[in-house]
């Protein structure tokens, strides 16, 4: 893969990326580059303001040359306000959200671009926004039911002041690259997107640092629509007792709905807290 002019490896059809920034400069900046490689590509591009006015917007496009404005006079670049498209209606809600990116990426192939680029502005993940803790259920259901069969590149914007507020969705992307004083791994249990299988991969510790993650990755994982949610734990290094017991919890959820839970390569810390607690564990499904 190639590299843009400022060294950071472009973002190709059906990448899902995060990137984060600390002032106006580093906006800006990464504004440019994100939108000339999609202008390159043959994208359209649709930019979601959030944090910046749409006008503001406009005039970092004005500002960015010749190749940026044309590209706004011919409609390859749209901007709108997130508060006027998809936090219109409230609560925030992934299928509403899919449906909508798989019909503007069709509605930007019929008009001749290569595909669709949407970057959103995502600090309203870090505020109280109805639905805003659907937003991971969101990040991870991407890559199946909408990446790997359209050529859609997405890209989140967060300040590092916002991201250091919402690790487990932040880290759901496939990619992260960090604005400064924000390393790329903020959170102590991440969860990677729906693999191939169906799979989530979970990576980090289960332990009181990481309690809040753990019941947000898991929450989002309940609503999956799939009648078995596999967890792969083989980048779990560690699960506490109050980890099993929330493993637990969403296994017995599931199965009121008539649902598994099944974890792959569990760490051999939960197999002890399994072995030691029998009956309160009997709900875990863990393959050998």
């Amino acid at each position: 893969m190639g590299q843009t002019t400022d060294g950071e490896s472009p973002v190709r059809h059906g990448e899902h990326l995060c990137r984060t920034y600390a002032d106006e400069i580093e906006w800006a900046r990464q504004v440019g580059v994100l939108l000339r490689e999609g202008i390159a590509l043959g994208q359209q591009v649709l930019y979601y303001a959030h944090s910046h006015t749409p006008q503001q917007v406009a005039d970092r496009l004005r500002a960015g040359g010749r190749g940026l404005r044309a590209a706004v006079e011919r409609e390859q670049v749209r901007v709108h306000s997130a508060a006027d498209s998809y936090l219109r209606r409230l609560p925030f809600d992934p299928d509403l959200m899919i449906a909508g990116l798989r019909d503007s990426c069709r509605l930007a192939l019929a008009q001749g671009w290569s595909g669709l680029r949407v970057i959103g502005e995502m600090d309203w993940a870090a505020q109280q926004v109805p639905g805003a803790d659907r937003l991971l259920e969101y990040e991870l259901r991407l890559d199946t039911e909408v990446f790997a069969d359209l050529p859609v590149t997405g890209i989140c914007l967060y300040t590092t002041q916002a991201a250091a507020r919402c690790p487990a969705a932040l880290a759901a992307t496939t990619r992260h690259r960090g604005g400064a004083g924000l390393p790329e791994a903020s959170a102590g249990l991440t969860a990677r997107p729906l693999q191939p299988g169906g799979r989530i991969r979970l990576l980090g510790s289960a332990d009181l640092d990481s309690r809040a993650e753990l019941a947000a990755i898991l929450a989002a994982v309940s609503r999956l629509p799939l009648p078995v949610v596999h967890l792969d734990l083989s980048g779990v290094d560690f699960i506490d007792t109050a980890g099993a017991a929330a493993l637990t919890q969403a296994a017995v959820v599931l199965a009121g709905q008539d649902r598994r839970l099944v974890l792959h390569h569990a760490p051999p810390s939960l197999r002890t807290v399994a072995q030691m607690f029998p009956d309160e564990c009997r709900d875990l499904e863990m393959t050998a």
